[in-house]
């Protein structure tokens, strides 16, 4: 479960969601937002939860909850859902084309 765990944070984090949300900004590669980056995206979110109930499982049953990495992981993912909603509801516009996301994430 520790390798799962590790896996899926490190692919979801290092990997995915920085290449999913860039290649939406090449203007070089057409990229259409509800067809192709919405599901990645929502993809990478559901690995991302995964991982995240491996992690509070293993933290569980070794009784780490109190340590640093476990905390530090929930604020992770919890500031990240923050920093997405705030970031993306400035306009109308915005709010509308990003309700969706805003509530899967």
């Amino acid at each position: 479960m520790l390798v799962a765990h590790g896996f899926l944070m490190s692919l979801a984090f290092v990997i995915f969601f920085p290449f999913f949300a860039i290649i939406v900004s090449i203007p070089s590669i057409p990229i259409s937002v509800t067809k192709v980056h919405a599901p990645l995206q929502l993809s990478t979110l559901a690995m991302v939860i995964a991982g995240l109930g491996l992690g509070i499982k293993l933290g569980l049953s070794g009784d780490l909850m109190k340590n640093a990495h476990p905390i530090i992981g929930l604020v992770v993912v919890g500031l990240l859902r923050w920093v997405y909603y705030s970031t993306y509801i400035s306009s109308e516009q915005e709010a509308k084309a990003s309700f969706p996301t805003c509530t899967a994430g």
